[in-house]
């Protein structure tokens, strides 16, 4: 079984138990993010619960070695990033050295960063916010390479040859297929960081709009992406040099996204269904 089946089914599988789960709330309120508020149990579940329970069912599978929260490649000209932690990662590489005591690093195939993504169903959209912090892990997940080939080539081309950015939602079952429109044109084509005026009266509000060069054109073909980095999504420049220059880190044409991929739980005829959204990078 590769990697990316291993993943579908026991992401399935994690939908499906966590759907099923039976609200247990009584009189307490969870409050999480910008004072929202949520009843326990349910739908309503966050990223640590989301990524246990999907560690929990890739573990079952006989043999399976899983990174939880590991280490990124460590690089020469990248120390920065090898403090910086994957949320789960499967496909160890050359498991028998790999695990030896004495080994300064595990590394993985298939590298995958986790975020929740609330759906408003009244506005039939999501919050920049939220998109915003999806796309710093997407680009995040750029930094998953192994750059010193002269050392070793082969792991250039087998460090993070599969790089995803899953996202978990729940949404009501009569909007799922405009839910699904919007996840590929915000990130598919990029609208979340394409649109001038939304992205900085949903983003920048929070931050000092003095400090950055407004005037500059948001779009993505013509515009710095070290500007971009640095400014919207508020890296060092360290870490922009880094993603920008030693990864090789380039804006195409349409999107950084190749394509996205849905799974859901068995409760279609429900309220609400839980959806995974694939982000292949």
């Amino acid at each position: 079984m590769s990697n990316l089946d291993l993943l579908r089914k026991s992401l399935k599988e994690s939908l499906n138990k966590l759907a099923s789960k039976e609200v247990a709330s009584s009189n307490g309120l969870l409050i999480s993010g910008w004072n929202e508020q949520y009843k326990y149990g349910g739908v309503n579940i966050f990223e640590t619960t989301f990524v246990d329970m999907l560690v929990h069912e890739l573990s079952q599978e006989e043999k399976s070695i899983i990174g939880w929260e590991v280490n990124y490649p460590w690089n020469s000209d990248g120390k920065l990033w090898y403090r910086s932690k994957l949320d789960f990662a499967i496909g160890l590489i050359d498991p028998e050295n790999a695990l030896k005591d004495n080994k300064p690093q595990a590394l993985f195939e298939t590298a995958i960063e986790v975020k929740k993504l609330p759906f408003d169903s009244k506005e039939e959209d999501f919050s920049v916010e939220s998109e915003i912090y999806i796309w710093q892990d997407i680009f995040k997940l750029n930094g998953y390479r192994y750059l010193d080939s002269s050392k070793n080539p082969r792991l250039a081309d087998q460090v993070g040859k599969e790089k995803i950015m899953l996202t978990f939602s729940s949404v009501p079952s009569d909007k799922l297929e405009i839910f699904q429109s919007e996840m590929e044109r915000k990130f598919l084509d990029m609208q979340t960081i394409r649109n001038k005026e939304k992205t900085i009266n949903g983003w920048f509000s929070q931050k000092t709009k003095s400090q950055l060069v407004l005037e500059k054109e948001f779009n993505l073909n013509t515009y710095d992406l070290k500007f971009m980095l640095l400014n919207v999504l508020g890296w060092t420049k360290e870490k922009t040099k880094y993603l920008v220059e030693d990864c090789n880190l380039q804006l195409i044409e349409k999107s950084i996204v190749k394509k996205i991929e849905f799974v859901t739980d068995n409760q279609l005829n429900q309220d609400q269904i839980l959806v995974a959204s694939l982000l292949y990078l």
